[in-house]
Parts: structure tokens; sequence; C-alpha cells
């Protein structure tokens, strides 16, 4: 009985690890991520000093409309203690990524709201400077 349950438990680690896609080898969202740049150019997503990811993923919740621009939540705990204030803030018309950019990128392959946004003043905590750079926003199909 011992040999067929460490038999199986084998079986269930070698399918696990086959089900993955090797390593080095791109999904097509990392893909998406990869290829989102600003305006002028620059990539939307990198890591930041603290080797985090500074592009996010919001639930409907954590975005609404305000006026004639858009507003996200900085929640502590998808944005992390760097830029996460549990605040309001602003997404600048001018980063919102939709239209033919949208479009070049295949859509919004990840279906929902995606904010990068990074520490404005990364060195300045210190010196009690604070806020946060929107980098750009991807909005979901439709909006």
């Amino acid at each position: 009985m011992k040999i067929l349950a460490v038999a199986v438990g084998f079986c269930l680690i070698a399918a696990d690890v086959r089900a993955r896609p090797p390593h080095g080898v791109a999904t097509l969202d990392a893909w998406w991520f990869r290829n989102l740049t600003q305006p002028n150019g620059e990539p939307c997503c990198a890591e930041s000093a603290d080797g985090e990811p500074d592009c996010h993923r919001l639930d409907d919740n954590m975005v609404r409309a305000a006026g004639n621009h858009w507003e996200f939540l900085a929640s502590r705990g998808l944005f992390g203690e760097q830029i996460g204030d549990d605040r309001w803030h602003a997404i600048p018309n001018e980063v919102l990524i939709r239209g033919r950019k949208l479009a070049q990128l295949g859509g919004n392959v990840v279906g929902r709201w995606v904010v990068c946004a990074m520490d404005a003043y990364p060195n300045g905590r210190e010196r009690g400077l604070s806020g946060m750079l929107v980098l750009c926003a991807v909005p979901p199909s439709g909006v």
C-alpha cells in the first residue's frame, strides 16, 4: 500500500511539473505587460527598488469614474507599503492606454484595470517626500 501511495504521489508531482511552461518561456500576459509603454515610449512595467513589479491588476471596486477622469484605490495590500496608502488617486488621461495603441497589443488580455505606478520620490522618504507617479493605466475592454 505504501508503494502505491508513493507511486501515485510521484506521478502527481511529475504531472504538475510537466503542466508548467518551461523555465524562461513567456506567457501571453508576460509579453503583454512587457510591451506596455508610456506615451514617451518608456516601459510602463518594471521592478521597483524592492524588487516588486509596479503594474497591478485591480478589482472593479478599486476604480471609479470621477468627473472627466478615473481614480484608483492604492491599497497597501496590493501596492505595498512603499506607495500603497489606502487612498484614491487620479489616473491622468494622458497615461491611459486605449484605442489604436491598445489594439496593437491585442486588447486588454487580463480583462480588468491595470495601473502601473511607482514612488515619485524613491529616495526621498528620509526627507519627508512622498507621492505616487502613475506611469500608465489600461482600462478593461469596453471602458
